[in-house]
């Protein structure tokens, strides 16, 4: 949950050496769903998250959420929840 409050604007602004830069802000939701379409051309092994162990469902959550609050170009790797 997010207090209203604390809502970073839509649009993040930065100015570099003088140029201006606008994003929207990342505002994906980080679930099980988000796993759900996985391009294969195997259709029925894509069918998540029936065909991943909870486990590995669990790694996918923790490593995506991970690299959605880090800078661009970052791998994650997680295993066991960690």
């Amino acid at each position: 949950w997010t207090l209203p409050t604390c809502l970073p604007p839509e649009i993040e602004t930065r100015q570099v050496y003088g140029i201006s830069l606008q994003q929207c802000r990342n505002d994906a939701k980080i679930d099980a769903s988000l796993f759900s379409n996985i391009v294969s051309e195997n259709k029925e092994a894509s069918l998540l998250p029936s065909y991943l162990p909870s486990q590995a469902l669990t790694d996918l959550l923790v490593a995506t959420l991970a690299l959605k609050y880090t800078q661009s170009n970052s791998v994650a790797y997680a295993k066991n929840g960690c």
